[in-house]
Order: structure tokens, then C-alpha cells, then sequence
């Protein structure tokens, strides 16, 4: 008989139990590995030999990184996801008009990983693939409530540590969240990750599909709300219409042209749709 341990499926939970242990930056020793996982340490020597082997980790001494073959086949994800293909232009023309940092972003279970960015000098960059806890961030909020409720990551909190005093820390809070986020149709987070930060996510598509969001984010005290929105609504509109005619659609219709700040009427036209009906700020929020 086949040792159940040994299957298949086992084999592929541990392999991926190992590489979801690198979360950060930084290199992991086996025995850190070991603890992250819970996998006996035997066990995790044995998978990271053969992922050394293979390319997919790398090993200086006795720590461990995750090596650039994952990095390819990271790219090719990328390089296969229809709105990522589509997006920068007009993410990079987004950030031009509101002086925002511009984030694209797809769930992963309770995470968000982040896909691509426009990043302003008001703070570094998010290195591409870094998944955060989806309920802290309005990208992963607008996400989640895309789902139907019996079909969203349940969330530990038990085992999450709040980022401020103002993050979400009970099912109960985040399920009232999500329900004002549906009515809204869009999300935002206030010094719920970073203090003194704002961020405003919209998805891309029709919301009961979406798999992606598109945010904005920045100081609190520069967030003109009514503006952003306008924009953000616009640009999530002109990256799904893109998507659907596929990547080559923008670069054969025109040249991309930068969009002057702050002007609504410009982006409508140079995105192919008409400035969005106003909105109010009670709908807004």
C-alpha cells in the first residue's frame, strides 16, 4: 500500500507549505522553515534539497531564498493575465492626473497579492507578488466583496495581528465592512495599514466576476475624494474595455499620450468613455 504521507497531494501540500514559508525578504533557515510550516525538519530537508536541485530555491550556507526560477514562472503568469496586460498605461496616466500611488491586485485566499504598481515619492515601492491581509487593504476588501458571502476566505483573526489601532479584528466588523463596500461598489481603507494613509479600490469588470482591483493610494490630507473617485471609476472602466479587446487594442487604435493633471475631461476622452456621472460624497465612502 501506498504510505498516504507519500500520495501525491501529500507531496504537492508539503512542496507548497515550504515555498508559502517565504513570505518576506528575508532567508529562512530549514529549522525556520520547519517552525513556519510544521513540518518535521527531516521532511523539510529533504524538499529543499530537491528544490535547490531545481532551481526553485536558492541556498548560501544555511539560509534559503526563493530562487529566480519561481521568478519566471511568476512572469508568466503575469504575462497571461488579460487586465495585466492592459493596465499600465493607463495606471501610469491615473497616478499623472491624481499625483497617487496606483496599485493592481487579485485575491489569494485571506491575502492580496499585489501585481503591478505607480509608485509617487511620497513612498517607496511594493515589490511585485508581496501579498498582504486582504481585509486590511481596499483592494482586498473590494475583492471579498465580489464574492458571494458562503464563497469568502474565512479569516483567522485569532492568528492576525493588527496593523493600527484602526484595523478590522473581528468577523463581525469586517462582514458590516463588506456590506457598505457592496452599496458603495467601491472600498477604502483610512489608516486601517499605514497611519496617516488613505487608499480607494475599485474592481475591474462587472463586480459579481471581478478577480481584480484597482487602487489609489496616498496621504490622507490629499485625497480629494469626489476627484479621485471620478478618475478611479473611469480608468477601472478603460483597463476592462482594453482587456477585452486584448493587449495589442491600445497600441493599434493610438499613441498613449500623457494625461495633463488633474483634468477629467481629457482622461474621459483618451480612455474612450464620457466623464462619469458625478457623484456624491455619502455614495462615495
Amino acid at each position: 500500500m501506498t504510505n498516504r504521507d507519500d500520495s501525491p497531494n501529500a507531496v504537492v501540500d508539503r512542496v507548497i507549505s515550504v515555498l508559502s514559508a517565504f513570505s518576506g525578504s528575508d532567508a529562512l533557515t530549514s529549522s525556520r522553515i520547519a517552525h513556519r510550516t510544521g513540518l518535521p525538519r527531516s521532511s523539510v530537508h529533504r524538499l529543499l534539497q530537491r528544490l535547490v536541485e531545481l532551481g526553485i530555491v536558492k541556498r548560501d550556507g544555511f539560509d534559503y531564498r526563493v530562487g529566480l526560477k519561481l521568478f519566471e514562472l511568476g512572469s508568466v503568469a503575469l504575462a497571461q493575465h488579460d487586465v495585466h496586460q492592459v493596465a499600465m498605461p493607463y495606471m501610469t496616466r491615473l497616478s499623472r492626473a491624481t499625483g497617487m500611488s496606483v496599485h493592481l491586485a487579485t485575491l489569494s485566499d485571506t491575502d492580496v497579492v499585489y501585481i503591478d504598481e505607480v509608485w509617487t515619492d511620497w513612498a517607496g515601492p511594493l515589490r511585485r507578488g508581496i501579498a498582504q491581509p486582504a481585509h486590511q487593504t481596499a483592494c482586498g476588501k473590494i475583492l471579498m466583496a465580489c464574492l458571494p458571502p458562503d464563497a469568502r476566505p474565512s479569516i483567522d483573526f485569532s492568528d492576525v495581528t493588527p496593523k493600527t489601532r484602526y484595523s478590522i479584528n473581528s468577523q463581525r466588523d469586517l462582514d458590516r465592512e463588506l456590506r457598505g463596500v457592496r452599496e458603495a461598489g467601491l472600498a477604502t481603507t483610512r489608516e486601517e495599514y499605514f497611519l496617516g494613509s488613505m487608499s480607494i479600490a475599485v474592481q475591474i469588470g462587472p463586480f459579481d466576476h471581478a478577480s481584480t482591483a484597482l487602487s489609489l493610494w496616498g496621504p490622507i490630507e490629499r485625497m480629494r475624494q469626489a476627484e479621485i473617485v471620478s478618475h478611479l471609476r473611469q480608468a477601472s472602466r478603460a483597463i476592462w474595455s482594453a482587456a477585452q479587446q486584448g493587449p495589442g487594442w491600445e497600441r493599434r487604435k493610438s499613441v498613449i499620450r500623457p494625461l495633463p493633471h488633474s483634468s477629467t475631461e481629457h482622461f474621459s476622452r483618451s480612455t474612450n468613455y464620457r466623464p462619469a456621472r458625478r457623484e456624491n460624497s455619502s455614495s462615495d465612502l
